[in-house]
């Protein structure tokens, strides 16, 4: 054989794996890709069904409820009234929504007409803190002080010693 015929073979040799290669890909693409597409969307709806199970929903909006969690509660409820709006739960949702903006509606007027004796009452407490803080720090410091005017004394005295017999 000769090289031309060798560089022939090779060549064939080279075209028949990538076009095994491309006949390997394509069945795969359609069986195994297509079957794990088929799949994630079977998981995707049911993870949307639980996701929006009206009992569900109506259950943490009325967890939600109870912890004060104003916000939150509405929230699930709208998730509730978007998702499943022909339920028994979304005519349950309803009534308690309205029990949702009473209460929360109730909590700001009592949180307006308290709030400015709870911010003085805070301000009153955070000052004595750092009042306290400061005084700590203070009396650390002249504690210092003396030690330090005692020291500074010892290695200027001969100086200003110095100083007064010119003086004086």
């Amino acid at each position: 054989m000769d090289k031309q015929e060798n560089k022939g073979l090779l060549f064939n040799r080279i075209m028949a794996f990538l076009a095994g290669g491309l006949l390997v890909f394509a069945v795969m693409s359609f069986t195994v890709v297509s079957s794990a597409k088929k799949e994630n969307a079977v998981l995707t709806s049911s993870l949307d069904a639980s996701r929006y199970e009206a009992g569900r929903l109506l259950a943490d909006a009325k967890a939600q409820y109870a912890s004060r969690d104003y916000e939150k509660a509405k929230e699930s409820l709208n998730a509730l009234f978007v998702n499943q709006p022909g339920s028994a739960e979304a005519v349950t949702g309803k009534k308690l929504l309205a029990d949702i903006e009473t209460a929360e509606s109730k909590a700001n007027k009592k949180w307006d007409a308290a709030s400015a004796a709870v911010q003085a009452k805070w301000i009153k407490n955070r000052t004595a803190e750092l009042r306290a803080g400061w005084d700590k720090d203070r009396a650390q410091l002249e504690a210092g002080l003396t030690d330090k005017i005692s020291q500074e004394w010892e290695t200027e005295k001969g100086k200003v010693r110095a100083d007064w017999e010119i003086a004086g």
